[in-house]
């Protein structure tokens, strides 16, 4: 069987930049309807780097597909983020919509100690879009950096969350200094890579929201 190993491919495509100075180092979207997309800006080449003092506080936007034609389009959307802890930061990774559900499903890092959560939102259209906050999960054994990706099981009473680390993330970032508990996961991480099967996809169970 031909493999077309050396095959030659040219790629042709005419891209354009969307939310130039909007989007802080965006990680995923997802699709919401007719037309929608929500995106995450979590800063989050700023945050692995340096930790959360340093970052822009995350965002959720929406862009509208169908009006993204050329130098006419709009910018994206902030949505605003009701009933969301007080105190927590927000600093989004994976997103997931739920059409089921009609759940936002968001994997945040707020570097603040308490390692990674899913956060999740009921997606409100009347009298605007905006996110309202309905429920935080923290997967066993989440720690700080480690989760990336979410998505809703065959209910709202699971989800299945990624992992991309082995070991917690530096909470001063990877450029900060480090404890001496800090710095041996870093070496962990290297060798579990190598080493060390590790759990990559979590199945967590949580309560029915409404």
């Amino acid at each position: 069987r031909k493999l077309d190993v050396f095959k030659s491919i040219t790629y042709n495509l005419d891209c354009a930049a969307v939310g130039t100075g909007i989007l802080s180092n965006s990680e995923d979207f997802t699709s919401f309807r007719d037309g929608i997309v929500f995106v995450s800006a979590g800063d989050l080449g700023n945050l692995f780097k340096h930790g959360v003092d340093r970052v822009e506080r995350g965002k959720i936007f929406a862009i509208d597909l169908h009006t993204l034609q050329g130098l006419g389009m709009e910018d994206p959307k902030e949505l605003p983020l009701v009933n969301f802890p007080e105190g927590r930061r927000f600093q989004p990774h994976g997103l997931y919509y739920s059409n089921q559900s009609n759940n936002l499903y968001a994997v945040s890092h707020p570097y603040q100690g308490e390692g990674s959560f899913v956060e999740i939102f009921k997606v409100r259209t009347d009298p605007s879009l905006a996110l309202e906050h309905v429920d935080s999960i923290r997967p066993t054994g989440s720690m700080n950096g480690v989760i990336n990706d979410v998505v809703e099981g065959p209910s709202a009473s699971e989800i299945f969350v990624s992992k991309w680390l082995w070991y917690s993330k530096p909470l001063g970032g990877d450029h900060g200094s480090r404890t001496f508990e800090e710095k041996l996961n870093e070496v962990k991480e290297s060798l579990g890579k190598m080493l060390i099967p590790a759990d990559v996809l979590l199945r967590c169970s949580r309560r029915a929201s409404n």
